[in-house]
């Protein structure tokens, strides 16, 4: 006779095989986005579940008593408000207005379920999380890149093994998942090995130009460096690490660059490189590799108070040619723009917000982000021994915020934040238990 589905758990008789419901709520979103459903643009399998299953866990209650979810749902609802309003102002096509809301609304309920879902023990739990990640994206690929058949792309394995972005699209998705949870395991009886593989695996990461997932490798493995034993980070505290931490980064910067230009003039990063005038100031290069916020000061002096809407055409190319200059892709840019629509250049969620919704919408990004500085801190002194895991979502939510598209909102900050928040408020005395108990 089946034993039946409890609150805790769920026990198959045969093995003895037993998993809580938040650890299998895990498994599905972290597997989930391995899958899209294409309507007015993509919607993911992992959307899909927490759109489903909210309602059944009743989080009108954790939205009441968690004074930091609702802070989050507030940026987000600024973000939205700015793009609504300024849709209506410069009469976007609806398609493209709808697929500029979605990232709000779609990020606000899956970050609710996150929230929920990791019920008891986040710590625990977002292991599953990661599992599920690692496992999907090494055997799927991630529907966010549309690599296998299953997201609904085009592109398959041998079409994307000729673009120069294959460790970004296919490789970065399942190893950094793999990476947190090596180095969350080996940190107390092998911390050694711990940090050789984080060191090795964010110069792997540099050498190929995949910066974002180099700097979130570096950023872990200087974590368990620093803290050999789990206490807790006062603010003027985590300034002082990250004031060592940049002056470690740069010397490690500097290698990265000396390396390059030297040993790899051939390879992309040095062709990058070669376009700045001192490679070694890395805000220069930051600017070549995100020429967007170069292009920002022209986009913005047109309106930069209502913004321009969602998915904004650059209609007459100014901005994708000066983007062209800055980057000396010039010859591309002739060759092909006649052939295409070009979007204003943003590629950020703070840029973006702003861009396509104003000033109401930076407002919004500009209270995620300080929100998410807040919530690192709190989640660092409620459950120090997370030290891993905060710094993985924490570094790379922080890096998409700057320097990712909007969407970014909808694909990595739900779990980082959700995760952070349900470390805040589950193990803080002061906070209320509302993530303990997911209900029947």
């Amino acid at each position: 006779m089946k034993q039946p589905i409890t609150q805790t758990g769920y026990s198959a008789a045969r093995n003895g095989l037993r998993i809580s419901r938040s650890a299998l709520l895990m498994l599905l979103f972290g597997a989930g986005w391995a899958f899209a459903v294409h309507f007015f643009g993509a919607i993911y399998g992992s959307e899909l579940l927490a759109i489903a299953l909210l309602p059944t866990l009743k989080p009108l209650r954790l939205i009441e008593t968690n004074a930091d979810l609702r802070r989050v749902l507030t940026a987000y609802g600024l973000i939205l408000l700015g793009l609504v309003v300024a849709d209506f102002a410069n009469a976007t096509a609806f398609n493209l207005a709808l697929k500029g809301w979605a990232n709000p609304i779609l990020a606000g309920v899956s970050l609710i379920f996150v929230t929920m879902a990791l019920g008891k023990d986040p710590v625990a739990n977002v292991k599953y999380y990661l599992f599920a990640s690692f496992l999907a994206n090494l055997v799927l690929g991630n529907g966010a890149y549309s690599v296998t058949g299953v997201s609904g792309g085009d592109n398959s394995w041998a079409d994307i093994a000729e673009n120069e972005n294959l460790l970004k699209v296919r490789v970065v998705p399942f190893l950094m998942p793999l990476l947190a949870l090596s180095i969350f395991h080996l940190r107390k009886r092998w911390r050694l090995a711990a940090q050789l593989i984080g060191l090795a695996t964010a110069g792997f990461l540099f050498s190929y130009d995949a910066r974002s997932a180099g700097l979130v490798a570096f950023a872990m493995t200087l974590a368990v460096t620093v803290f050999r034993r789990p206490r807790q980070i006062h603010a003027k505290q985590l300034f002082s690490i990250l004031g060592v931490g940049l002056i470690g980064g740069y010397l490690a910067y500097a290698g990265y660059v000396y390396y390059s230009l030297n040993y790899n003039s051939d390879g992309h990063n040095a062709t990058q490189l070669s376009l700045v005038k001192n490679p070694y100031n890395p805000v220069m290069l930051l600017g070549i590799g995100r020429p967007e916020w170069l292009v920002a000061p022209d986009v913005l002096a047109e309106k930069p108070i209502l913004g321009y809407g969602s998915w904004a055409e650059d209609k007459d190319q100014r901005f994708a040619l000066i983007r062209a200059i800055l980057t000396d892709t010039v010859d591309i840019y002739n060759a092909t723009s006649g052939e295409r629509h070009y979007w204003i250049p943003t590629h950020s969620v703070v840029l973006t917000s702003w861009i396509w919704g104003g000033l109401i919408g930076l407002f919004g990004a500009l209270l995620l982000v300080a929100t998410l500085l807040r919530l690192t801190v709190k989640a660092l002194n409620a459950r120090p021994e997370a030290l891993v895991f905060i710094t993985y979502f924490a570094t790379g939510l922080l890096w998409d915020l700057f320097f990712s598209p909007l969407q970014s909102l909808r694909l990595t900050a739900p779990i980082a934040l959700g995760f952070l928040i349900a470390v805040a408020d589950s193990y803080s005395p002061r906070a209320p238990r509302s993530t303990r108990d997911l209900p029947p």
